[in-house]
């Protein structure tokens, strides 16, 4: 609120100033759709919200729930909302044993929420239906004796009658209602209790997914790193996009999870529902394909030199991308998925000026004007260089937080980074040797270590040669 204090501050903000904002609290899609809103409220409401139900509804991401709590609180028009304690009072008020989450039971809810709302005070009314659902009326421990709706509660008359009346007992309830084409058969099994009412239907097991993540990491120094980014889109799909006349797979969305957030490059290794473990391999060649489809040509397009240069430049890209570490796994939970990311790292060093150009990241800031290989779009996707203090003003997940700390916490050796300048001179020179007549002509080197698989029992089970370069 101190950020936004009004819809036309909201309006005038970035998605980025709000996504930082918003970071850490989860279900980022409604502050995308809060900021989509505030900017039409704008542009074509002259400023003003909308005082009714139906002009509330008219802007992005707003349901009847929330309509009707905004008109009705806020705008004290006797208007009814419902939500999941609404659906369960109001079921036991007309004893309806019914899925609470199925269509008939919700619009049954409507329908007597509507009719009892107070005209005078609908904001306190409906603020206080929720409160009772989630006090005295939960679902697994009702406190009845508390209630002040007990002496019309259709449910409690039926336990304590030890009778279930089907249809319910007067014709005037039977013709008012229509309960019974809505109600299931209670399982004879289980003895007659108010938490019979609603039918509570066992909730699923998060989907578990396993995502394959490559930490793409520039060094220039200790202190000053970059890492690689890419925006998720705002819808979700898989997509083939074409590079060089080759097809490759692009990154999933995950049909809308995390719209529009950033991320490290990652692709889904495959969706199980239940929590089986899940084929190594299958995340192994998954980071494989990612690194080749999408990191290896977005590194490519950032050289700018000669085309000799640019072969050697993209040789030594393809080895240390082959030299990546993996550095382990975190998890992540959604309310309806389980994220499990498999991260490897891959850290390039020293790479200007060769590289990215004649200015440094110093040098950037200071004049606050980065230049385009930072940040731009490869096969529609929005992709940057930031550091971990430009995560942080931009707003990232938790999960994109939980793997930088894993990364962190287990630094990269020395031996799988690689630097594309030339060897130190030693401090103290050496006398240089004569060469001989046969003696094959001296040239300086840099060397680079290439990961194989290595022997059992082996430092992280890898044998690591050395090229010279």
């Amino acid at each position: 609120m101190r950020a936004f204090p009004n819809v036309g501050a909201l309006a005038a903000a970035s998605s980025e100033e709000v996504n930082s904002h918003w970071a850490g609290l989860g279900y980022y899609r409604r502050a995308r759709f809060l900021h989509e809103a505030s900017k039409l409220v704008v542009s074509t409401m002259g400023g003003n919200i909308p005082s009714t139900v139906k002009g509330i509804q008219e802007l992005p991401g707003v349901g009847r729930y929330t309509a009707g709590a905004i008109a009705s609180i806020a705008y004290n028009e006797a208007t009814p909302l419902v939500d999941t304690n609404v659906v369960r009072v109001l079921c036991r008020l007309r004893a309806v044993a019914s899925n609470s989450k199925g269509k008939e039971a919700i619009e049954l809810s409507w329908k007597l929420a509507g009719q009892l709302v107070d005209p005078e005070s609908p904001g306190d009314f409906n603020q206080g239906l929720m409160e009772l659902g989630a006090t005295l009326c939960s679902s697994s421990l009702p406190q009845c004796n508390k209630c002040p709706l007990q002496g019309v509660c259709l449910a409690k008359r039926e336990v304590e009658t030890k009778k279930r009346p089907c249809p319910p007992s007067t014709p005037k309830e039977r013709k008012s209602l229509d309960t019974c084409a809505i109600c299931q058969p209670l399982e004879p099994s289980v003895p007659l209790a108010v938490t019979c009412f609603p039918i509570t239907v066992a909730k699923k097991k998060p989907r578990q997914e396993k995502i394959s993540v490559c930490v793409v990491r520039w060094r220039e120094s200790p202190r000053d790193s970059r890492f690689l980014l890419f925006r998720r889109p705002s819808t979700g799909f898989f997509c083939f996009v074409t590079f060089k006349k080759q097809s490759m797979l692009f990154m999933r969305s995950f049909l809308g999870l995390l719209a529009s957030q950033w991320e490290f490059p990652s692709a889904a290794v495959h969706s199980k529902t239940d929590s089986k473990s899940v084929d190594k391999s299958g995340s192994n060649k998954t980071c494989q394909q990612l690194v080749h489809d999408v990191i290896s040509p977005l590194l490519e397009l950032a050289l700018h030199n000669s085309v000799k240069k640019r072969k050697e430049q993209i040789r030594r890209i393809h080895q240390v991308l082959a030299m990546r570490h993996k550095v382990g796994s975190v998890t992540h939970c959604f309310s309806h998925v389980k994220h499990t990311y498999d991260i490897e790292v891959a850290t390039f060093e020293n790479l200007n000026p060769t590289f990215s150009g004649s200015r440094s990241f110093k040098k950037q800031q200071e004049s606050g004007s980065p230049s385009s290989y930072l940040m731009g779009l490869l096969a529609g996707r929005e992709y940057r260089w930031a550091s971990k203090a430009e995560m942080e003003r931009v707003g990232v997940t938790k999960g994109l937080k939980k793997i930088m700390a894993l990364v962190e916490a287990k630094p990269t050796p020395p031996e799988v980074s690689c630097s594309h300048t030339q060897p130190t001179q030693p401090t103290q020179p050496t006398q240089p040797t004569q060469p001989t007549a046969s003696a094959p002509r001296t040239r300086s080197t840099s060397s680079l270590l290439v990961a194989g698989p290595g022997p059992v029992g082996s430092e992280h089970g890898v044998a690591w040669d050395r090229i010279n370069a």
